[in-house]
């Protein structure tokens, strides 16, 4: 999501937060500081993303309460930040409006490419939606 952000707003990547873009990643069902599998990091890699400074994290009510937008990549994880934060409701999506995300988890590396394909497809679209000029009035 950032460097499809910093792309869009033609800034670089580290300039994000500074413009009041805080772009975070957590799980329904992560625990904290786990590696990034190396089949997720070689489907990265041919997309052109590094995940070298990724670090797993378990969803926290406090980001819930404090976010802008929280986006799920299926519905059950839709369902989970629901039962986390039920307050939270109006800023959960689905990451890919057409459907979930299938979860790579342990299916090989053709999984994880599907995975980060669909999801590239969905931050991209995101970032358009995000950085729409206001309508004229």
């Amino acid at each position: 999501m950032k460097r499809a952000l910093a792309v869009r707003l033609k800034v670089p990547v580290d300039s994000l937060a500074a413009r009041g873009w805080i772009i975070e990643s957590s799980g329904t069902n992560a625990y904290d500081g786990m590696d990034m599998p190396a089949d997720a990091r070689i489907a990265l890699a041919e997309l052109g993303i590094t995940g070298a400074q990724h670090s797993s994290r378990i969803l926290r009510v406090a980001q819930l309460m404090t976010t802008d937008f929280a986006f799920a990549a299926a519905h059950e994880h839709f369902q989970a930040m629901l039962r986390i934060h039920p307050e939270s409701a109006a800023k959960i999506r689905l990451l890919d409006p057409q459907g979930d995300v299938p979860d790579p988890m342990g299916e090989g590396i053709d999984s994880y490419r599907y995975a980060a394909a669909q999801i590239s497809v969905a931050v991209e679209s995101l970032a358009k939606e995000f950085t729409k000029p206001p309508p004229k009035r």
